[in-house]
């Protein structure tokens, strides 16, 4: 029946086949039911859990994509569900990983071994993972603010976007105090860094640095070398030149 780990992981792999042919309902309606049978028979920590969310998060960017044009709110909604989803599954990363290493520490060893060494290696792909599509709602959001502006202006005024400040008196209705308060409108002009997407970059490079390269208590691996570099190849993408200056200073 459901309430056994070995359906589960046959389910799951099922809704991440249909997530890749974008058939995101019933992907979505899998990843759930396992979800809800993960927290009945594993611990609030278990790396399983943290997986699974994240496999919910980029189900939910899926839906944000389709809806983006066609029902704002909608999409938005999306990538409310994904942020949860995510920093659920970056707390549980982190909590496995606090664990994992703290049993290292007292059996003084010099890095992380057996059964514990392939948890480790397994919460730190899903901490990176985490933090990368972090980053991508992120900046999905941006653009979403972006198109309710476009969208707000083509329905109340009657002049080309480029010259509201100039003739503001042809406002046909009071502008939404939300989208006057929003990154994009004040803060966040075009070309500007996303101060939040870059944050979770900066902090996805930090985890590896620290975990792999400096205190070497976690062994790498193909799938952690590949969360790291599609990481840091995001980080090149939106920082550019100014990368190694705020990887220093992180």
């Amino acid at each position: 029946g459901w309430y056994s780990l070995d359906t589960v992981i046959a389910a799951e792999s099922l809704a991440l086949t249909l997530q890749k042919s974008s058939e995101t309902k019933q992907s979505k309606e899998l990843l759930e039911r396992c979800l809800d049978v993960r927290k009945a028979l594993l611990p609030g920590d278990h790396i399983q859990i943290g997986a699974n969310r994240l496999h919910l998060a980029r189900v939910a960017m899926l839906d944000c994509s389709q809806y983006k044009e066609s029902d704002v709110s909608r999409a938005k909604a999306e990538l409310d569900m994904a942020k949860d989803h995510l920093h659920n599954s970056i707390r549980i990363a982190r909590q496995c990983l606090d664990k994992v290493l703290k049993q290292k520490d007292k059996s003084k060893k010099n890095s992380v071994r057996g059964n514990s060494r392939k948890e480790a290696q397994a919460a730190l792909v899903i901490l990176l993972q985490s933090l990368s599509t972090l980053a991508s709602v992120e900046l999905a959001k941006q653009e979403l603010q972006k198109i309710q502006v476009i969208l707000f202006y083509l329905r109340n005024f009657q002049f080309p976007l480029q010259n509201h400040f100039s003739r503001a008196t042809r406002f046909k209705a009071p502008m939404d105090a939300n989208l006057l308060n929003s990154s994009f409108y004040f803060a966040k002009q075009e070309g500007d860094i996303n101060l939040e997407a870059q944050e979770a970059l900066l902090q996805c490079i930090a985890a590896y640095n620290e975990f792999v390269i400096h205190k070497k208590s976690i062994v790498d691996s193909p799938e952690i070398k590949n969360a790291y570099l599609s990481c840091f190849k995001h980080a090149q993408t939106l920082l550019g030149n100014k990368l190694d200056e705020r990887v220093s200073k992180s």
